[in-house]
């Protein structure tokens, strides 16, 4: 090929390469328009909790909704740069420390930039798990005073009845190691040995699981807010997942939850000293919580 051909040739090319780069522009642009829109109109949400409450399941119920991104304990462990939950579970480990160090640096900006603000155009309600007992330390300290400075959060509060299966369910899981499962629910007789349970701590932790629903409900006493409960999620699934839609706005759609309820037994069978607790609390309030 001649000298004056192959000029030619790489002129071609370049002005192609230049085309392509223009389009591939115009694209990113148009998509990175769609979702500054989309995060400005997004619903900004929590689900608030304490542990053992089925926010697991909830979790990953919402988030299977095309239109729903709600991501895991963000706020669990200040040395935690593992990301198990979606959607930061699969990015590499350099991205991990990096997410690690803005939440350690400036929590609050994390929160916009990588939580509100993570990039994905179709979501429209974004949010993320907090339990009571989080950011309660250092700098987080300032995620709790951002959150309630968000006049247009909308707060999900989780709940759950029986108080006394929560804190069963807890000690069985610290001691098993066993926090949650993928498959369909286990059978009774799966769920282990009876568990010998303190009285002066269950009514510890009795006290403490109600003062912490109502000292958090008065914090967001301003914000559009929905309780939602553990045993309802169990019995009518359905129901409760389109009231959730409705509240964080999105278009109702079934969805299915990607965790299960964990194996149960009557409580008689899983506490080791039911009778002693049962007439332990036998006139409180708590006396409710033994109607096995």
């Amino acid at each position: 090929m001649r000298h004056e051909d192959l000029i030619s040739v790489g002129k071609e090319q370049v002005r192609q390469h230049k085309a392509l780069l223009r389009l591939v522009g115009r694209v990113l642009a148009r998509s990175l328009s769609r979702r500054a829109e989309t995060g400005a109109a997004r619903v900004r949400f929590i689900v608030l909790t304490r542990p053992r409450s089925g926010s697991n399941m909830l979790q990953s119920a919402l988030s299977a909704h095309r239109n729903i991104v709600c991501m895991g304990e963000v706020f669990r462990a200040p040395g935690e740069t593992t990301w198990s939950n979606y959607p930061y579970h699969r990015v590499p480990k350099w991205y991990s420390k990096r997410l690690a160090s803005l939440r350690a640096a400036d929590p609050t900006e994390f929160l916009e930039k990588r939580i509100y603000g993570y990039p994905n155009g179709r979501a429209s309600a974004v949010g993320f798990r907090i339990f009571y007992s989080q950011a309660q330390e250092g700098g987080w300290r300032t995620v709790w005073p951002y959150l309630q400075n968000l006049r247009e959060l909308k707060v999900i509060q989780l709940k759950r009845r029986n108080i006394l299966r929560a804190y069963l369910s807890l000690e069985r899981a610290q001691k098993t190691g066993n926090w949650l499962t993928h498959s369909a629910p286990a059978s009774a007789d799966e769920a282990g040995s009876p568990l010998y349970l303190d009285p002066a701590k269950c009514r510890r932790v009795f006290a403490e699981a109600r003062a912490g629903e109502s000292e958090y409900a008065r914090y967001f006493a301003n914000h559009r807010t929905t309780a939602v409960f553990y045993e309802d999620l169990a019995t009518r699934f359905p129901a409760e997942m389109r009231r959730l839609q409705q509240f964080l706005e999105v278009p109702d759609e079934p969805v299915r939850p990607g965790t299960h309820k964990m194996a149960t037994q009557a409580l008689s069978e899983a506490i080791e000293n039911y009778a002693e607790l049962k007439r332990e609390f036998k006139d409180t309030q708590w006396a409710v919580l033994f109607e096995d």
